[in-house]
């Protein structure tokens, strides 16, 4: 029991670094935040990398570290509108993949 939770965390950290892997090779190409950024669900969507492997954790993980990269309290005032809907955008790409986690779980009846 205890090699198959290692293997499954050994997983879920191999994942969950690869995502942030991936997240992270396209900062450098983000420059301020919300300018340039297209805010459509598309762009927004392949922006996040959201993959079938990651858990609730991992998505809890995406939506904070885009978060930092592009809330529009971050942004400057001519960029915010964009910077706004491209979280609400985020948030509600990431809420759809939680509740379809959450719903495919085990019922514990």
């Amino acid at each position: 029991m205890h090699q198959l939770a290692e293997r499954e965390f050994e997983r879920r950290t191999e994942a969950l670094f690869a995502s942030l892997a991936s997240y992270l090779e396209h900062q450098g190409e983000r420059g301020t935040p919300g300018v340039d950024r297209l805010a459509d669900p598309q762009s927004v969507a392949k922006e996040l990398c959201i993959t079938a492997q990651m858990s609730v954790d991992d998505l809890n993980r995406l939506r904070r570290q885009f978060a930092l990269a592009n809330h529009p309290d971050r942004a400057g005032s001519d960029e915010r509108r964009n910077a706004t809907q491209r979280m609400m955008i985020a948030n509600m790409l990431i809420d759809r993949e939680m509740k379809r986690r959450l719903s495919q779980r085990p019922s514990s009846s």
